[in-house]
């Protein structure tokens, strides 16, 4: 009865996983020529890694996954999510960044994470080269990575001054200067 039961276990893996095969073949014919990445590739991409995340098989169709779409941020993001050691989460990270060095998701996610490892400048670094593209995000971060370290007031005053200097927006400063405010009655 055992033996079944494992055994209509393993036909069912086994078609689940040639539904998503198929699918991604036709997806890759279709597509191949123009080396575009369709959302609905995406899609199964996505659909075929959750399903074998919940199984623990997941690795070795990451970097599979990746190798064809190693421009979408939201599975890179994804692959660092499924690792559990900081230190996997980093590499997932730094392969990410190289390949997408511009994106926002991927650069935050990695300065958390060198914050997370007691990397306070790597974090820093991170955070200051994201300014140029999201400059209120980032400084909210910043200020934050720098109230966590227990910086002083003169230090927190400096990094907002330098936040806002790289603000455009009258809405975005507003914002920042509430988050500074509320960090500066935390703080005292």
């Amino acid at each position: 009865l055992q033996e079944a039961r494992q055994s209509e276990e393993v036909k069912s893996e086994t078609a689940a996983r040639s539904r998503y095969e198929q699918e991604l073949h036709i997806l890759k014919e279709a597509f191949d020529s123009s080396k575009e990445i369709s959302r609905r590739e995406v899609a199964t991409w996505m659909a075929y890694l959750g399903h074998m995340h919940s199984r623990g098989g997941a690795r070795p169709l990451f970097q599979r996954c990746l190798a064809r779409c190693y421009q979408v941020e939201e599975l890179w993001l994804y692959w660092a999510e499924y690792e559990l050691l900081p230190p996997q989460k980093l590499d997932v990270l730094y392969q990410a960044r190289s390949f997408l060095p511009k994106s926002t998701g991927i650069g935050f996610m990695l300065a958390e994470l060198e914050e997370e490892q007691g990397n306070f400048v790597q974090a820093h670094t991170i955070l200051t080269n994201l300014a140029a593209v999201k400059p209120s995000t980032a400084g909210h971060k910043r200020l934050q990575l720098e109230q966590r370290k227990g910086s002083s007031v003169g230090v927190l005053k400096t990094v907002f001054q330098e936040v806002c200097t790289k603000i455009s927006e009258v809405k975005e400063a507003s914002e920042i200067a509430i988050k500074f405010s509320d960090i500066m009655i935390v703080k005292s």
